[in-house]
């Protein structure tokens, strides 16, 4: 906006879709004289139809002077603005932070940022032109204008005294989304900035590699190093970090790691772009993206690895909205009626019946009861009605909300996300909503079809919904904003003789009720004391299906177990909870948010904050219960690869037939080494007829059977008593082999992945015998299932005069 006059102006500039001009959205701005404004303000996007390709926005800019409007007029005359928006096809949107210019190479042999970026998105058949370069100067202050994007890379420095724009991207983050940062590309403040403190990332120096050698962290016994020869070195910047997922090293330092961030994740890269990619040849095949998308580069497996877990859709909401709205209409129940009202008038009813049909018999006037009856019956009725319209408006206006309040990680913020019931008990009445703190309220526009409603922005953080009529009744709402709080949420726990203890630190007059950890593979209830401290001991463990320990739930229970029911329920490719978590619930927070309403808001929260963990006593034995430690399948130091007892990909236990065996890696919190296995208590649950079943460890360069079972039903348990048989390695794994299914199992399980010519095995006497080939699996005559394995063991702390060891 230019205002070239003497005076000031206050404009409205207020946007719709062509196709809905009742639903606006629009920015008041105040212009003092011979000044130029840029300003902004939200839009939320409809639905698009099936065959839409565009969507055309018209803008109208008005001035007021005093109460009389005047529309505005550009240069040209013009006094609506118009401007189309090609609907993508892409259903994940990716945004680049790149320095200003930056264009794919073509010719070069050398890549870019942009190249690194195009080609990853190449190895999961993603469209690179939909990768939209950000240039501006500024990022969005408010994380709503983030909510369309999936992924966000970062490979430039000009955002780092962005500190509004930073911060919206961490709430972005903490709420599902997926972040990239090129370390190479970016300073360590900026670095330290997007992160913030709990990583404690530090960075050594920089060095340029000619030789790259990539190293899987996790699992490099079944992913082959990545070799590169360099003419021109590529830059690596070598970070010492803590609370990090590192994924591959070079020369024994993160090249990449991932870090959990609320709902969300963090990917960095700490090795320049040719380390990762070479010129693409005229042999090679090409890109899923297809012949006219593809770079000219590469990648080579290290990054089909890190793409295959970055380009995924953001997590749009943590509450299913449908559950929490039904929630929301339970707290604010009206009044019903009681039993001896209704009773009372349904007898009183008959009784007058009754003594008018008797009257009317004995005067030989039985025919007017045909008139007496409906009139009786709609005088009961006028009754009944009036009744329940008096106790439906002895419920005076108020707003209920259910809340998640997420700990933003490494920083005081708060992310706030639910739903309102706005209930109105008395007569139609046309209430502002409005935020002073930023945030958004979006209601439900049920019954405003036709009445033209807007969205104003007066600042960065203050809006307010206009000509929102609220009748009778109550009106939903979606909330959404972020809070600074005076003290960071903190979940302390560590591992001790009894289990587990800690503390929870909450702003002043909160309390947490009905908390638990949430882990990917089970719940433990916490004992908490009013002072934040809390306990658990082995008898904490949740079964499955069970939130809260309680023997009998009472309804605000059951309300609370539907709602992390479904907040907690497994998802393809997903561990949820991504880190383990404490989750409890409290008095709703104070938003900043008016319902347009003079009436109380009440409700509750369910406060979600990532565990921190602390050193326990030293040199002591602990033990950890089986929701701490993750499983999957793995490949086994004997070269056997994962036999498929549990479809990761959508979290099932698979049915199998015949002769099988997997090696099942148990993993502990990382922030809990260095510890010393001394026991394990494995169970497994099976169903079918699984003939014989063996577990085994490894030991001394061989498979060592622990424990055999014939024809076994039901749940099993078996404690290994030796920790030497299932050592941890340095990131907290330890490994057992399970073998199912077979019938001459004690010769074939301690043979090599396949057996055959060669191969020996060594029974109880050391005396080696040959190893049978691998039985035949062509003609299964059995079918069989787990539905369980679990483990609880027992470790050993670190003495005091023993240094602890960094997370690498």
């Amino acid at each position: 906006v230019r205002n070239l006059s003497t005076t000031e102006l206050n404009l409205l500039a207020s946007t719709h879709f062509a196709e809905d001009a009742t639903l606006q959205y629009g920015r008041r701005i105040w212009a003092p004289p011979k000044s130029v404004i840029n300003s902004w303000h939200l839009i939320k996007m409809p639905e698009a139809k099936a065959d839409q390709k565009f969507f055309e926005l018209r803008t109208l800019v008005t001035t007021r002077e005093g109460d009389v409007e005047t529309l505005a007029k550009t240069d040209m005359g013009a006094m609506q603005f118009d401007q189309g928006f090609q609907i993508a096809d892409a259903k994940q949107v990716t945004v680049a932070i790149i320095p200003a210019g930056m264009q794919e190479s073509r010719k070069s042999l050398w890549s870019n940022s942009a190249d690194f970026l195009r080609t990853a998105r190449n190895d999961r058949g993603m469209n690179t032109n939909l990768a939209d370069a950000m240039h501006e100067p500024l990022l969005p202050a408010t994380e709503e204008a983030w909510d369309v994007v999936d992924h966000l890379i970062i490979a430039d420095d000009r955002i780092s005294d962005d500190l509004a724009g930073i911060s919206s991207i961490r709430r972005w983050v903490a709420g599902g989304g997926s972040m990239w940062i090129m370390a190479d590309q970016v300073s360590p403040e900026l670095l330290e900035k997007l992160i913030g403190d709990e990583a404690a990332i530090s960075v050594v120096d920089r060095v340029e590699l000619t030789h790259v050698s990539l190293i899987k962290a996790v699992g490099a016994e079944s992913f082959p190093p990545y070799e590169r020869d360099l003419d021109r070195p590529a830059p690596m910047v070598r970070i010492v970090a803590e609370n990090i997922e590192p994924a591959f090293y070079a020369d024994g330092w993160p090249a990449a790691f991932w870090k959990s961030y609320g709902e969300g994740r963090i990917l960095v890269t700490t090795l320049g772009s040719d380390g990762w990619l070479r010129p693409r040849k005229p042999e090679d095949p090409v890109s899923n993206a297809g012949v006219l998308h593809q770079s000219i580069f590469i990648g080579g497996d290290p990054l089909n690895n890190l793409s295959a877990g970055f380009f995924v859709p953001k997590s749009r909401t943590a509450f299913n909205q449908e559950i929490v709205e039904d929630q929301v209409r339970e707290t604010i129940g009206y009044s019903i009626p009681s039993r001896n009202i209704i009773l009372g008038t349904l007898l009183g009813f008959t009784g007058v019946f009754a003594i008018c049909a008797a009257w009317l018999s004995r005067s030989g006037s039985l025919e007017w009861l045909g008139a007496a009856t409906p009139v009786a019956t709609l005088i009961s009725a006028g009754i009944l009605a009036s009744t329940g319209v008096y106790y439906h408006s002895a419920v005076p206006s108020s707003t209920s909300v259910i809340q998640l309040a997420q700990a933003v990680p490494g920083t005081d913020d708060v992310r706030l996300t639910g739903v309102a019931g706005i209930y109105n008990g008395g007569g139609e009445t046309k209430g502002e909503i409005s935020g002073q703190r930023g945030g958004l309220v979006v209601p439900d526009m049920s019954g405003l079809e036709g009445m033209t409603r807007r969205l104003v922005w007066t600042d960065t953080d203050r809006w307010s919904w206009e000509n929102i009529t609220q009748k009778p009744g109550m009106r939903l709402a979606s909330t959404e904003t972020s809070i600074p709080v005076p003290l960071a949420l903190v979940a302390e726990a560590r591992i001790d003789a009894n289990g587990l203890s800690g503390r929870v630190l909450l702003p002043e007059g909160m309390q947490l009720s009905d908390a638990i950890i949430a882990t990917p593979t089970g719940r433990i209830a916490l004992n908490m004391t009013n002072d934040g401290n809390w306990t658990a001991d082995q008898n904490s463990t949740l079964l499955p299906g069970q939130f809260i320990k309680a023997s009998i739930l009472g309804d605000e229970q059951q309300r609370r177990t539907r709602i992390l029911t479904e907040l907690l329920k497994a998802q393809p490719n997903k561990r949820v909870p991504s880190v383990p978590m404490v989750y409890g619930w409290t008095k709703a927070w104070d938003t900043g948010f008016n319902f347009g309403q003079d009436a109380p808001v009440n409700g509750s929260s369910l406060v979600a904050i990532p565990i921190s963990w602390t050193a326990g006593a030293p040199d002591q034995e602990c033990t950890l219960l089986s929701p701490l430690l993750t499983f999957q399948e793995v490949t086994g130091p004997d070269g056997y690869r994962p036999g498929g007892f549990f479809d990761s990909r959508n979290n099932k236990w698979q049915e199998k037939s015949g002769e099988s065996a997997s090696w099942i890696g148990f993993e502990l919190p990382r922030r809990i080494m260095p510890v010393t296995l001394k026991r394990a208590e494995i169970t497994m649950k099976v169903k079918g007829a699984v003939g014989r079943l063996q577990i085994s460890g490894f030991k001394d360069g061989q498979v060592q059977p622990i424990q055999t079972w014939e024809n076994p039903v039901g749940t099993l348990t078996y404690t290994i008593e030796d920790g030497s048989l299932i050592p941890l390695d340095a990131n907290g794994r330890f490994i057992i082999r399970i073998d199912a299914g077979l019938s001459n199992l004690a010769a074939y399980s301690q043979g090599s992945a396949t057996g055959g010519e060669g191969a020996t095995t060594t029974d109880g006497d050391g005396a080696s015998a040959p190893v049978p080939a691998a039985p035949n699996l062509t003609n299964p005559t059995t079918y069989w299932q787990f539905e369980e394995i679990s483990a609880r063991i027992t470790v050993v702390t670190p003495s005091s005069d023993r240094p602890s060891q960094p997370t690498p």
